[in-house]
């Protein structure tokens, strides 16, 4: 939360034997989750990848945005600090 997304991988499955994921290219990975994202879970999905004789499918991910330690810290923090009550004076 309050931070730049991280770099997203992918994971190539169905190859043959001979190939690895550098014959897949053109892959671009996005999420419409942003730095001012609310906590919580959002899509990652595929586009635009091609590779020689082979037919690309793509299945999202998931991106899942917590609360930061600090903030936590911060809270918690907050939450035992002491009330002081005041009374008018009459």
């Amino acid at each position: 939360y309050g931070r730049a997304n991280p770099r997203f991988d992918f994971d190539a499955q169905g190859l043959l034997p001979w190939d690895d994921a550098a014959v897949i290219s053109g892959l671009t990975l996005r999420t419409p989750a942003t730095r001012r994202t609310s906590v919580g879970s959002y899509p990652i999905s595929g586009s635009g990848a091609t590779a020689a004789n082979y037919t690309i499918r793509y299945l999202d991910g998931t991106l899942r945005i917590v609360t930061s330690p600090a903030e936590l810290l911060q809270e918690t923090q907050i939450a035992r600090e002491p009330r002081r009550w005041s009374t008018p004076h009459a």
